[in-house]
């Protein structure tokens, strides 16, 4: 054998240099012949052999661990051994079960999406609401330095049992908490206002709408610009233990479009003719559409035809619903430049010539419109017409009129005779 040794092996030899191993002389003997006769059996000579060696090492090895000291065997295998850092016991970081609420609408349909709540346990209480997911840095550290990877729930002895348990005892956590809307389902621009309906908690809320939006009040408003079905989300960090709570909703607000309300309009009278308008309806996505004009009226055709008789600007509103009840109008203003009198002169001369010596209204006269023509003497009706055929020739009884100005209203009738426009002016007699 060489006498390259290792440190290990010198000192195991240096300790047994010198040892003689006490032995009983007839066992001895009896071993002897086991392996003489061994050795008649050819290659079974070999395993005896190897057997023999074996009890002799596992003898050695028995009556040094029973008879060397416990110190002296420290020494003799502290040189070889290496120490191995008990690793640390992995932090735990608990994240609570789901929870099913049910809580009460304020006037509102019954919630039909279940509530969930997330309790996660934070340490800093005054860390960012968002931060939810952290967990200590030197806990994390300490467990990286023993390179010891752990199953979470392993090390913290949880089975599927403790966490049905847990999801049970969580339904009566009085720290669980719960939100309502006003509505479920609304149009584009309607304000939906959400509030609190169990567990309010004193601490930071933050309400995440599902458009983008975000809100820290308690109970906020907020108004949706785009058509949807959009998720809620409320989290709520504890003030008393840091303990954020976490509250989705899915699919909990329904947005509805909105129709779009336009018109266009143009003139289509004759020169001398009573102003008329055409409206040309341009809405989108409308069902229902109805108009209201200036003078209190309206219809709900879709494209109808209206006529001004007197200057100035007219208001016109548009309103349009659609199938989902949602509601858009537009204003737009109409000018008319002068007084529509029904083309009517202003004056004439009842003096028998021949020339312009009676009066009425030419529209009267050029249109088959029903009519009813009054002229007055200060409040005093003095000649009244039905036809074109019949105007006023200028008198009052059988007299001429002295030269003045007289008040005249037409009013004009629809084919059910109902009185549908009033038209007024004033006529001079000259001498």
């Amino acid at each position: 054998m060489g006498s390259n040794l290792t440190k290990f092996e010198e000192s195991i030899k240096g300790s047994l240099d010198g040892f003689e191993l006490p032995y009983e002389p007839k066992q001895w003997d009896a071993l002897e012949q086991r392996l003489d006769g061994a050795a008649q059996s050819g290659s079974s000579n070999y395993i005896m052999f190897a057997w023999a060696a074996a009890a002799v090492i596992a003898v050695t090895g028995l009556f040094l661990y029973f008879n060397l000291s416990d110190s002296a065997f420290e020494s003799l295998m502290a040189d070889q051994c290496v120490q191995i850092k008990e690793p640390a016991a992995k932090s735990r970081f608990t994240r609570d079960s789901v929870v099913r609420l049910d809580p009460v609408d304020l006037g509102a349909a019954p919630l039909n999406s279940s509530t969930n709540t997330d309790h996660l346990n934070a340490s800093d209480s005054s860390a960012p609401l968002m931060a939810m997911n952290s967990v200590d840095d030197s806990q994390g550290e300490e467990t990286n330095e023993s390179n010891v990877q752990t199953d979470d729930r392993s090390a913290n002895n949880i089975d599927d049992d403790s966490i049905n348990t847990r999801k049970t005892s969580d339904a009566s956590d009085s720290n669980a908490i719960a939100f309502v809307s006003n509505i479920r389902e609304a149009c584009v621009g309607m304000i939906v206002e959400f509030q609190l309906s169990k567990g309010k908690i004193d601490g930071s809320y933050l309400w995440n709408f599902g458009d983008g939006d975000f809100s820290s009040q308690e109970n906020p408003s907020h108004v949706y610009q785009d058509p949807g079905v959009y998720d809620i989300t409320l989290s709520v960090r504890s003030e008393e233990d840091g303990q954020i709570h976490i509250v989705p909703m899915e699919k909990m607000i329904v947005i509805n479009p909105k129709p779009s309300a336009e018109f266009e309009w143009k003139f289509i009278n004759g020169p001398g003719e009573v102003p008329a308008v055409a409206f040309d309806n341009q809405a989108e996505r409308a069902t229902v559409s109805e108009w209201i004009f200036d003078d209190h009226t309206g219809t709900t055709e879709i494209n109808p035809t209206r006529s001004f008789t007197q200057r100035g600007k007219h208001e016109i509103q548009l309103t349009v619903t659609n199938e989902f009840g949602c509601v858009d109008d537009v204003h737009h203003y109409i000018s008319i430049e002068d007084d529509y009198k029904l083309n009517a002169e202003q004056g004439f001369t009842p003096n028998g010539d021949g020339k312009s010596d009676t009066f009425i209204p030419k529209a009267l006269v050029d249109s088959k419109m029903r009519f009813k023509m009054t002229i007055y003497d200060d409040k005093q009706p003095i000649f009244e017409t039905v036809s074109h055929r019949k105007p006023w020739d200028g008198k009052i009884g059988n007299e001429i009129a002295p030269a003045a100005d007289y008040p005249w209203v037409v009013i004009i009738y629809n084919h059910k005779g109902e009185e549908q426009q009033y038209y007024s002016g004033t006529i001079t007699i000259t001498p």
